[in-house]
């Protein structure tokens, strides 16, 4: 049976016209059906590409590894320099990368005519929840 309906799960919204990715219950992605060749459930990395990004993580945190011990033996001595510091803000960042990579869940894999997209959910679904959404996602083309 075609989809007649809104159906909203997570940060995702099938409409009879177009599946929108919602962040703040606002579209920041809108894929017209028409467009959509196959949906399927899945559950795997976030990140539209982990491995790119844990390199990057990786060679940022190396990178301000050394200032970091440079600064921490001249606060041993008493005198710092306020940009020593600026290295533990790309630190911060690089955990935060490297956190955000290899984050886990369920998202959907849309391919369309113009090529293959993640859609994350944005939380965990129980097992009724992703068999409810797997339901939807088959009806939702035909």
């Amino acid at each position: 049976m075609p989809l007649t309906s809104t159906h909203t799960f997570g940060n995702i919204q099938l409409t009879p016209e177009a599946m929108h990715e919602l962040q703040d219950n606002r579209p920041i992605l809108t894929l017209r059906r028409a467009d959509i060749r196959s949906l399927h459930l899945r559950h795997g990395f976030l990140a539209r590409h982990p491995i790119l990004q844990m390199i990057f993580a990786g060679a940022l945190i190396i990178a301000t590894l050394y200032p970091l011990a440079a600064a921490v033996n001249l606060l041993r001595g008493g005198l710092i320099h306020a940009l020593l510091w600026l290295p533990l803000v790309f630190t911060f960042l690089g955990i935060y990368l490297l956190y955000d990579a290899l984050r886990q869940g369920h998202f959907i894999e849309v391919t369309t005519t113009a090529g293959t997209r993640k859609l994350s959910l944005g939380k965990s679904l129980s097992p009724n929840e992703a068999s409810k959404l797997s339901s939807h996602l088959a009806d939702y083309l035909r």
